[in-house]
């Protein structure tokens, strides 16, 4: 937990920081900058970056708690250190090589029934595989790999089936 939320405090400092840049920047650029608006940037971008990072946060402690909540719920016996780089390791993966492999994905098989399904697959495939590299057990590797693909299946399924009423209305 206590890595989720030092990850949490990492992403808020680092947009607030970018955040702030970009509006001084652009508030100098138009020769508008005094004392007034200065403050005015710094909540500007503070409740900004708290937007964003809430949005964040609450996808990382869904990602953990999927894998903190298997462990507990299939008594894998993993300790919070292996939880921790099974963490670490799916939010690289998701964060990076899932992007391309879901924008191949689309543009092999296109937006149909079977894509949400065929990435369950592939990212289970592939979670599994990133336990095993790290070191865990094949059956508790594969349990975890499958809940959080799932997971993130049901998400995706619910995004569609979401935008897919909006454009009917």
């Amino acid at each position: 937990m206590k890595l989720v939320i030092s990850i949490t405090v990492i992403i808020f400092v680092l947009l607030f920081s970018v955040l702030f840049g970009w509006m001084l920047i652009s508030e100098k650029k138009e020769d508008k900058l005094n004392r007034s608006s200065i403050l005015g940037l710094t909540i500007a971008a503070f409740f900004l970056a708290l937007l964003i990072t809430l949005v964040l946060g609450l996808g990382l402690f869904t990602l953990f708690g999927s894998i903190k909540m298997t462990n507990t719920l299939f008594d894998l016996e993993l300790n919070m250190k292996q939880v921790g780089f099974v963490f670490i390791a799916y939010l690289i993966f998701l964060s990076t090589v899932d992007n391309v492999i879901d924008f191949l994905v689309k543009h092999i098989i296109g937006e149909n029934l079977f894509y949400p399904i065929f990435l369950l697959l592939i990212r289970t495939f592939i979670l599994h595989m990133i336990g095993l590299i790290i070191g865990i057990q094949q059956t508790s590797s594969f349990i975890i790999a499958g809940v959080v693909s799932f997971i993130i299946f049901l998400i995706e399924t619910y995004a569609i089936l979401r935008k897919g009423a909006k454009e009917e209305t």
